[in-house]
């Protein structure tokens, strides 16, 4: 759902989709009301950093911050950050240590939330 949103909002080559359960915002789907959803968080990046899944959208940096491949041939590459932007990774070890969100983190997930694409994509979903 997520990715099909993303991509609708960034690859204008897309002319439709059919996204079914997604989040509209990250930041409020792992962060409701500051609780740090520590299952759903480890869920999200566990599988992303197995290099699991969808390969992320058209986005620059891919949907939710994802890379293309699972393996880094960057020798700068976080070790155990498989896909995901070495922002992401900071962000994700930041919250787990603190136990909640800081602003910084609520901004970086909401950036890369089909919400923040809501108004580009113009087609029939």
């Amino acid at each position: 759902g997520a990715a099909a949103l993303l991509a609708a909002g960034y690859d204008h080559r897309v002319d439709a989709i059919a996204p079914q359960i997604t989040y509209w915002n990250l930041a409020d789907s792992l962060f409701p009301n500051d609780v740090f959803k520590k299952l759903w968080t480890g869920i999200f990046f566990t599988t992303g950093a197995a290099g699991g899944g969808a390969t992320g959208g058209g986005a620059a940096g891919g949907a939710a911050g994802l890379q293309p491949s699972a393996r880094s041939t960057d020798p700068a590459a976080v070790p155990g950050c498989g896909r995901f932007q070495p922002e992401l990774c900071a962000m994700y070890e930041r919250v787990a240590v603190a136990g909640k969100p800081d602003a910084e983190a609520r901004e970086l997930l909401a950036a890369r939330s089909p919400s923040a694409v809501g108004d580009k994509i113009k087609v029939p979903t």
